[in-house]
């Protein structure tokens, strides 16, 4: 299988693209040198597979969702496909975190529509969505999420914000998680 390489900067022109056109500079006015619009992307960073050195996610213009490992040398080759990352669609952010503590980071993204996605990094250059089975349940489009550990128990609670509301996800020793009710929680106090 091909790795296409390429260098940082080519990454930002490949995957910041604005989403429409930008309007030309009218010459001799101050006006001249407008801000470019339309920029909906990023990048998120992390050393998913333990080189020493950090790898992007990237959510490009057209909400395609792209992993780039980090060769060492300048340049970051696309792995997508090969991480099994290819099928998520209509992304709009990320963010790492190790939520079941193997020592891999694992990548929660959110979507411009539908569920959200929890993908467990294998340790071995893959992922699996497994959103479903640790019980990552609710509606919306996603406009940000959180990764803390809100009851102090030391594991990882997730926070995600989307259209319809607040969501709390408390992290189980097994790995999966609760939702808690916004509503009725109690604050702890701080001791």
């Amino acid at each position: 299988m091909r790795t296409v390489k390429f260098s940082l900067a080519v990454a930002f022109a490949l995957f910041l693209a604005p989403s429409h056109a930008q309007e030309p500079a009218l010459p001799d006015t101050a006006s001249s040198a407008q801000a470019q619009s339309g920029v909906r992307a990023g990048f998120w960073w992390a050393d998913y597979d333990h080189d020493g050195l950090d790898d992007a996610f990237v959510v490009g213009a057209d909400a395609a969702a792209r992993l780039l490992r980090n060769s060492g040398d300048g340049s970051f080759a696309d792995v997508t496909l090969l991480s099994g990352l290819d099928g998520l669609v209509a992304a709009s952010f990320a963010a790492w975190n190790d939520y079941d503590r193997d020592g891999a980071p694992d990548v929660f993204v959110g979507t411009q529509s539908g569920p959200g996605h929890l993908m467990r990094n294998a340790g071995d250059g893959t992922f699996q969505d497994v959103t479903q089975f640790v019980g990552l349940l609710h509606a919306g489009r996603h406009l940000a999420a959180q990764w803390f550990d809100y009851d102090l128990d030391g594991l990882s609670d997730l926070s995600v914000r989307t259209e319809v509301g607040e969501h709390l996800y408390h992290a189980l020793p097994n790995g999966h998680f609760e939702v808690v009710d916004l509503g009725s929680a109690q604050p702890r106090p701080i001791l």
